[in-house]
């Protein structure tokens, strides 16, 4: 008998202190300045309600704010520890580190590596640092998700009683959050009915197998039997169909205009229905094994029904606590669903906030490189293990991507016709065309808008099932469900109209949890020499990632360059709200009801204010008061109401600045497209295209590392504006030469505008000069350059006004961002006129009497 060992146990120790560095690592990066970043337009509005129903205990349900839960939470939190800018996002702050304390349930489908890689690919993503220090309902719904998705696991593997109740209460907290719990619920039943059909084939086998060997003659069934259990499935299935028939030419056919295709979807889902219908009986009478996930569902849904019950009385008593604002405001929960489902709905169909279908590739490709590459590798070792199976698939999806990408070449210009309107873009011609005009025409409400975005959504949709079928039939469901989520969940969010950056997280998070599973799985069957070098590289990979973190989080949290920000509120914002509080302190304002706020600024003002109710907001247009001493308001609110030029100082300041990063040409960067301007020899279009793909290259790797926006627009302006003499008019003409060869460009659009930015007229430089000329009054005027050609260089831009001293401008980028700052004034009041200039009123029956 051996004593226990008492030494000292240098793993043990290194092991708690690995822990204690993440845990310490983890409240730092989500706690430390939570207050310092300004609020965002959507922040200010959450918090502004929550701190109203806080201090007033009321608050409407409106669908615009999502579901209500969030805004009742932050009313209770704002009541137990104060509302100031941190407290504002403490919610978000609480539920992103109960990520951390959930994913601990995991462990058994994740294994102990994959628990550890799930953890570290949560603590360095950019992307949920971020928005778990963000006021809104994304990190609550990642937390009600997990939980869920926990209760559906120990709900299958187990026989304990709890996740029947957590299951159904998790789902209606999660309605309770936000809309888009429906996608959940979609790639939940989807992924279930695919299992199904699979198991059915099992099913069917066995029940087969156990006949041969039993002993005794078993009666066949006869064709007429058969037929009489085909014809009572499908009187079955015609039933709910007849009601999804009725509720679509009612409500639906207004907004998916299906045509000729709703017969035979019709049909197609009422045989589909029967087909349901005959596995799952065979799954409950015919299945000797008692093998499958309805068989599973079944008896536990038996022996537990009680639990059931509870859970579904649960359920509904969150959604109608939850919606009734703790019973506050009682309304029909049905009514409430119904207003959100139609609201949404419209937003989504209108495409307010549209993007491309696959705009949160490029997020996820720049932020979350290293759960992307783990799943990547594995994909690419799965392919070179099986490449005998897999290439016949794989060569068809190559097939048809080059087919896709070489028919966008095909392309020809518009018109040369005056006006900038008609020259704004190539258009496409042949297959490209016709395919684009009929998703546009025909399948417009896919949001799919180019045969290049409906390849990449069917290239998700085909490798998804393929990877999620073959994992299904090796009996790795938790991969299975991952993938398939995954998947299922890029083709939403690609669908849904409004595309933001913080949507992304909802495709991420079956990202981060499928990377950890297959990189468990991989570690099982590495060599240790192999899994040191790889290790060591997906290490240099998360430490890219902690100081995107940094840089994101800390550094520069508001840079619109960064593809996670979004349209946010700047510094100046909040400094001009700290200037408005410390006049009202300080005494220098005789009362905040002198304070007048209008326009863009509403939001996040209202919140920076919120403690002095008397200060007047107005969403629309200003309305001028002799009492007003501060008024905060849009540019161009001086040409309504004069008295603001008279008496008032401005203080320009940027509320929001937004930049989109323009989109990258294939063509361009590979040097296969043709350049306007470019030689005609070979070896000289060969040399202007590598240097017109070298400067692209640069700028992008310059945003990769630096963060520094580029600009692909087309359009440039002057620095300088020429003036023409009072003694006009004159004859002004422009000549355009490229920077690199100094040879005429002759594919473009001029703009003249005079100083107020008023445009007086377009024309499309074409002759082989680069040259466009134009008659102009005296005044002082601008160049606008419009590029119709798709050429990105920089142009030299000569203007020459007849009789006048010739002008010579390096044109540059006009502006640094599609979108540009949304700005806004602060007025201050430096004197009082004795007859103030207010706004003209329209004259009224009274006045005129």
């Amino acid at each position: 008998m051996t004593a226990p060992r008492t030494g000292f146990d240098i793993r043990r120790v290194l092991h708690l202190v690995l822990v204690f560095a993440f845990l310490a690592t983890l409240l730092f990066s989500r706690t430390w300045r939570l207050g310092d970043k300004p609020l965002h337009h959507d922040e200010s509005l959450f918090g502004y309600y929550a701190w109203f129903f806080a201090k007033h205990n009321f608050y409407e349900y409106d669908p615009i704010l999502h579901g209500p839960l969030l805004i009742i939470l932050s009313g209770y939190l704002f009541r137990l520890i104060g509302d100031n800018d941190a407290t504002l996002r403490l919610v978000s702050v609480l539920c992103g580190l109960g990520l951390f304390a959930l994913l601990p349930l995991l462990r058994r489908w994740l294994g102990r590596r994959g628990l550890w890689m799930a953890l570290l690919l949560l603590l360095v993503s950019p992307t949920l640092c971020y928005y778990t220090r963000y006021d809104r309902e994304e990190a609550l719904f990642l937390l009600v998700t997990l939980t869920n998705l926990a209760a559906i696991a120990w709900t299958l593997e187990s026989d304990k009683a709890w996740p029947l109740v957590l299951w159904p209460v998790s789902l209606a907290l999660l309605i309770a959050i936000k809309e888009n719990v429906v996608f959940i619920m979609a790639s939940q039943a989807g992924f279930a009915l695919l299992w199904i059909a699979l198991d059915d084939a099992r099913i069917a086998g066995a029940a087969r197998k156990d006949a041969c060997l039993v002993e005794e003659p078993v009666a066949q069934p006869q064709p007429g039997d058969r037929a009489v259990f085909a014809l009572k499935l499908i009187n079955l299935s015609l039933l709910p169909w007849c009601g999804v028939a009725f509720l679509y030419a009612a409500y639906l056919r207004p907004h998916v205009p299906l045509g000729w295709w709703a017969s035979p979807l019709w049909l197609t889902g009422v045989a589909c229905t029967a087909l349901l219908l005959r596995i799952i009986l065979r799954a409950l009478r015919e299945n000797p094994e008692r093998i499958g996930l309805l068989f599973r569902l079944h008896q536990r849904a038996y022996c537990d029904r009680y639990w059931c019950v509870s859970g579904l009385a649960l359920a509904l008593a969150v959604l109608c606590v939850s919606f009734s604002i703790c019973l506050t405001q009682p309304q029909p929960i049905l009514t409430l669903l119904k207003r959100a489902v139609t609201y949404w709905w419209g937003e989504h169909a209108s495409e307010r906030l549209g993007n491309r279908f696959h705009c949160y590739a490029p997020l996820i490709a720049l932020y979350e490189l290293p759960a992307l590459g783990i799943i990547a590798a594995v994909l690419i070792r799965d392919w070179l293990r099986h490449f005998r199976q897999r290439r016949i698939e794989l060569g068809l999806w190559l097939i048809v991507g080059a087919l896709v990408w070489l028919s966008s070449f095909y392309r020809v210009p518009h018109s040369a016709a005056d006006g900038f309107d008609a020259l704004s873009a190539p258009q496409p011609r042949t297959l490209y065309f016709i395919a684009t005009q009929y998703l546009r025409e025909h399948w417009g409400y896919l949001h799919l808008r180019s045969l290049g975005e409906l390849f990449w959504a069917a290239s998700a949709a085909w490798w998804g099932m393929i990877w999620t079928v073959r994992s299904i039939r090796r009996q790795a469901l938790v991969r299975a469900w991952l993938i398939f989520w995954l998947f299922t969940s890029y083709l939403f969010y690609g669908y849904a109209g409004e595309k933001v950056p913080w949507l992304a997280l909802h495709i991420l998070l079956p990202l981060w949890l499928l990377a950890a599973a297959v990189w468990n799985e991989w570690c099982m069957g590495a060599r240790p020499a192999r899994r040191r070098w790889v290790a060591a590289l997906l290490a240099a990979l998360l430490a890219w990632n902690a100081w995107q973190t940094w840089r994101l989080c800390f550094m520069q949290p508001t840079n619109p360059a960064e593809l996670v920000v979004y349209n946010h509120t700047c510094y100046a914002a909040k400094k001009a709200a700290a200037q408005i509080l410390q006049w009202i302190e300080s005494g220098e304002i005789a009362s905040p009801a002198s304070v007048a706020v209008s326009g863009e600024a509403s939001w996040p003002l209202i919140w920076y204010l919120r403690h002095h109710p008397e200060i007047r907001f107005e969403q629309e247009a200003y309305r001028p008061s002799p009492l007003d001493e501060v008024v905060v308001a849009d540019p161009g609110t001086e040409a309504r109401a004069p008295v603001l030029r008279q008496d008032f100082s401005p203080a320009p300041f940027d509320l929001r600045v937004a930049w989109i990063p323009p989109v990258l040409d294939a063509g361009e960067l590979l040097g296969l497209r043709a350049l306007a301007g470019e030689p005609r020899d070979l070896a000289g279009r060969v040399r202007y295209r590598w240097l017109h793909s070298r400067s692209i290259l640069t700028l992008v790797g310059k945003y990769i590392l630096l963060r520094c926006p580029y600009s692909q627009l087309p359009s440039l302006a002057a620095d300088a504006m020429a003036e023409v003499p009072s003694s006009g008019p004159w004859t002004a003409t422009i000549r355009l030469a490229d920077s690199l060869t100094s040879k005429p460009v002759p594919q473009a659009v001029i703009t003249i505008t005079t100083a107020a930015m008023v445009r007086i007229v377009a024309r499309q430089v074409a002759d082989l000069e680069g040259r466009a000329v134009f008659h102009l009054d005296a005044g002082i005027y601008s160049a606008m350059i419009s590029n119709a050609g798709r050429h990105q260089w920089p142009w030299p831009l000569t203007l020459t006004v007849t009789g006048h001293t010739s002008e010579t401008v390096v044109g540059k980028p006009q502006r640094d961002e599609p979108l540009g700052p949304v700005r806004s004034i602060l007025w201050k009041r430096v004197r009082r006129s004795p007859d103030p200039l207010l706004s003209p009123r329209e004259p009224t029956l009274d006045a005129g009497k």
